[in-house]
């Protein structure tokens, strides 16, 4: 069923398989438009999906396009408020965040706390989500404390447990640009601890573990030999400040 395939899909984004991601995505798209329709809530969350998984493969045209094909698919009203809608917003403003538009980002922001509000679930998991890319803009505005201050309100209000790896990944990272060097440090061995068990050592979530330890040790983030660690390890430019899709937010 075409249920069954997303969740393949997912599943092999989750595994880090994003080549057989894309494709397996790239697929389900024309389907569910084919049965649903093109603006149907579920065909633009496939259509994002693919747009996020090209992005993870360094296919950067391709995801912009479907970004942009999903983007002028969305009601822009999101009524009736949903779940999946909510899911497509978040993605969409992961891909904005990474590429820096911070001009961007902040309407979406706005659009994805008003539907987090209409479906009352600020202390679920997409509270952490959107607080990532909350964080990401303060970061983007040049203040990490702010960053940090805002993320860490979200941590306590929804509970995030440590088995959300990318989540605590990106924690440590904030706190690391917060100068907070001694629990940043605390945070990563948990982190790697927790990443070993589920992904490959040269997966490239490493590099970014890496990249955080730099930071640590007082190298300044644009420290030219840890840029060029980074950029041997992902497929895509760096620009700073990593976004959350650095650290696994998909």
């Amino acid at each position: 069923t075409l249920v069954m395939r997303w969740f393949l899909a997912d599943t092999y984004k989750r595994l880090g398989d994003f080549q057989t991601c894309a494709a397996e995505y790239t697929d389900l798209v024309e389907a569910r438009t084919r049965i649903s329709g093109p603006q149907h809530p579920l065909t633009v969350d496939v259509v994002s999906k693919v747009a996020m998984c090209r992005r993870l493969t360094g296919e950067m045209d391709i995801s912009r396009d479907y970004a942009a094909r999903a983007s002028a698919a969305l009601n822009p009203s999101d009524e009736p408020p949903q779940r999946t809608t909510l899911r497509v917003l978040s993605t969409l403003a992961a891909l904005v965040a990474d590429a820096g538009d911070a001009e961007a980002l902040a309407p979406m922001l706005a659009r994805i706390r008003k539907v987090m509000a209409a479906l009352n679930v600020q202390n679920k998991d997409d509270r952490i989500y959107e607080a990532m890319l909350g964080a990401h803009f303060e970061l983007m505005r040049g203040d990490a404390a702010a960053a940090l201050a805002g993320y860490e309100t979200a941590r306590r209000e929804a509970a995030v447990p440590m088995q959300n790896l990318h989540a605590e990944t990106y924690y440590a990272y904030l706190l690391a640009l917060a100068g907070k060097s001694t629990e940043a440090s605390v945070q990563l061995t948990k982190v790697r601890a927790m990443a070993a068990t589920r992904y490959a050592p040269e997966f490239q979530l490493f590099a970014a573990l890496d990249y955080v330890d730099r930071l640590i040790a007082g190298q300044p983030a644009n420290d030219p030999a840890a840029l060029k660690a980074l950029a041997a390890a992902f497929p895509v430019p760096v620009k700073l400040p990593l976004s959350p899709l650095w650290f696994g937010l998909m």
